[in-house]
């Protein structure tokens, strides 16, 4: 099930529960979820080549977005 808009409300959840800036990673070649990110107000900070926190198997490409409180 995609396109429902339950992941959005998910993040709006996140950021309102947040209080202030809140950073997130996700995997390059995930254009869906990076897409979702920026069209919240997210910037990519940089991008990570190696073990990702919660992903320290096996080495990955990834971005680092953050956002802070002002970005509405």
């Amino acid at each position: 099930m995609y396109k429902q808009g339950i992941g959005r409300r998910l993040l709006r959840h996140a950021i309102e529960a947040s209080g202030g800036r809140i950073c997130t990673e996700v995997l390059v070649g995930n254009e869906v979820a990076l897409a979702l990110y920026l069209s919240e107000g997210f910037q990519v900070k940089e991008r990570v080549d190696g073990k990702l926190a919660g992903n320290e198997s096996f080495a990955v490409s990834g971005y680092v977005l953050q956002r802070s409180a002002s970005e509405a």
